[in-house]
């Protein structure tokens, strides 16, 4: 049986708590003992006294909103302690999962279990590592990896895994998520539901994700406001989630002249004038900014700048003196910046019923 009791427990968390907000679909028709047979005899799971079986947690599925294509997010959920995260743990587990994608790709038995329709669906794995008492190192990655310049002259970190050692073909991709990515995840989730209770983002759920146009036309027939959070835009630097307000909805007076609230929420440290700068030059040259929406740039990194409203509110006045013949004061005004709390790391039964969206 692939889930334990407390595996179980946090996947139903995850799905329904806070994945759903990012539109990833649990796509498979068994919500467990996602097993299926082995087909290559070289895998570990063919070695004597195996099950010859590949163990699976949780199928996640998705559309990308550039190519079109399906994603299928074949994912093993790891619950460590801080003291017990080693290179050891982690590198079979990942070398495994990799096994699994391979296999997947070639299994009938693996298609009808997430029921896909699209043979040009694209299997990945998604290993999440979940530290259970809250406490982890924000550098944890490094300590579990190799993660250096080959072209360095400094030889590889003894006791660490090289990741040219996890056996991960070429044409695979296995994505990790880390107990801060994880956090991360969860903090983002609190934050727009609190900002629906004070009435300053919408509570409907035709919020959209926002992308570059990257000079290449979105895919089709896919509908704006249903493209998914991908596990690329989740993980990058700053995410961008546009709400629209319905004219029945109740909104705060801070918002009631306008039609979007547009959140922004940004890893950065603050530490500059000139990093706002840029921050405001790439709104505007993707056409973020606008006048009919409310805009507030949430910082939700580590090591925040003391003086990172100051830097904002300069590099706002750079900005419009750099533009002036373009820039609208009146579009400025309506951009503020705020620093996101930082949730408990924790993950129950009951802090799932208090803080879902």
């Amino acid at each position: 049986m692939a889930e334990n009791a407390q595996i179980s427990e946090l996947t139903k968390y995850f799905v329904e708590a806070y994945m759903k907000f990012f539109r990833w679909d649990w796509c498979s028709k068994k919500k467990q003992d996602l097993d299926f047979s082995c087909l290559c005899d070289y895998h570990e799971a063919h070695k004597e006294g195996r099950s010859r079986t590949h163990p699976c947690d949780i199928i996640f599925k998705y559309k990308d909103p550039y190519s079109g294509r399906g994603v299928i997010f074949y994912t093993d959920l790891k619950s460590y302690a801080k003291g017990t995260i080693s290179p050891s743990k982690v590198r079979p587990d990942i070398i495994k999962l990799g096994e699994c994608i391979e296999c997947a790709a070639l299994n009938d038995q693996f298609r009808i279990f997430y029921d896909d329709s699209s043979d040009d669906s694209e299997i990945r794995g998604l290993f999440f590592l979940l530290c259970n008492d809250g406490i982890y190192n924000r550098d944890l990655i490094g300590n579990i990896f190799n993660v250096h310049d080959e072209f360095l002259s400094s030889k590889p970190a003894k006791g660490r895994t090289d990741l040219k050692d996890l056996a991960i073909s070429s044409d695979q991709k296995v994505h990790i998520l880390m107990p801060e990515d994880i956090r991360h995840i969860k903090d983002l989730n609190m934050d727009v539901k609190n900002l629906k209770g004070d009435g300053l983002f919408p509570m409907n759920d035709a919020h959209e994700f926002f992308y570059p146009n990257k000079r290449l036309n979105m895919a089709q027939p896919i509908n704006s406001t249903l493209y998914p959070a991908t596990i690329e835009l989740i993980t990058s630097d700053f995410l961008i989630i546009i709400g629209k307000w319905l004219t029945h909805e109740n909104k705060n007076e801070i918002v009631q002249k306008y039609e979007k609230t547009v959140l922004i929420y940004y890893k950065g440290k603050g530490e500059s004038d000139e990093e706002f700068v840029y921050l405001i030059e790439w709104l505007a040259a993707n056409q973020v900014l606008r006048k009919d929406s409310y805009f507030s740039v949430r910082m939700v990194g580590y090591d925040l700048d003391d003086n990172f409203k100051s830097h904002f509110e300069r590099a706002k006045e750079e900005y419009a003196q750099n533009w002036r013949t373009y820039a609208d004061s009146d579009l400025l005004s309506n951009l503020n910046v705020v620093k996101v709390e930082r949730s408990v790391f924790a993950f129950s039964e009951s802090d799932y019923e208090d803080n879902k969206l």
